[in-house]
């Protein structure tokens, strides 16, 4: 289990229909900076509408770390097109503010065993170099990093239980 510090009145959960316009909102009031480490690129807030209503639409799996009624934690788990059904992609956000809490290390394996529940076998996730809390996180759930173009993916295969 991954501890949270500084927790106070921060739940983690995972989302449902009732949640899109935190999700919607959360997105939207990420800073510059945490937009670009979250898209890779400088997402508009037409752009981030137009992600949040495809998001909707699709069979994403989303964790939320709620604290004062919003969203300040978020991990998206997204099935791959053409992949195989047991390939997903995994992208988080955390508000600047909340950071350094141990929210996106719970969020992640919050959404790692909803894949596994969910027979996703292989997690990509993906991030700009500069990004060097998503690159560490990558390194300490046992991606397989490569660098290329100044872009980063991380290949997490899930490993499955074991009976004792």
């Amino acid at each position: 289990m991954h501890q949270l510090s500084d927790t106070a009145g921060i739940v983690l959960r995972t989302l449902d229909g009732s949640d899109w316009g935190a999700v919607r909102r959360h997105l939207l009031r990420l800073a510059t900076r945490e937009r670009q480490e979250r898209f890779g690129h400088l997402a508009g807030d037409d752009s981030l509408r137009d992600y949040c209503d495809h998001l909707e639409r699709s069979d994403a799996v989303l964790v939320g770390a709620y604290a004062d009624g919003e969203i300040r934690g978020l991990a998206e788990l997204v099935l791959l097109d053409g992949q195989p059904a047991a390939a997903a992609e995994l992208a988080v956000s955390v508000h600047r503010s909340y950071q350094s809490r141990g929210i996106g290390t719970a969020i992640i394996a919050r959404a790692l065993t909803l894949a596994r529940e969910r027979g996703i076998h292989l997690v990509s996730m993906k991030c700009r170099w500069g990004n060097r809390r998503m690159r560490r996180l990558a390194k300490a759930l046992g991606a397989r990093v490569s660098v290329r173009d100044g872009e980063v993916d991380g290949v997490l295969r899930l490993q499955w239980p074991t009976a004792p």
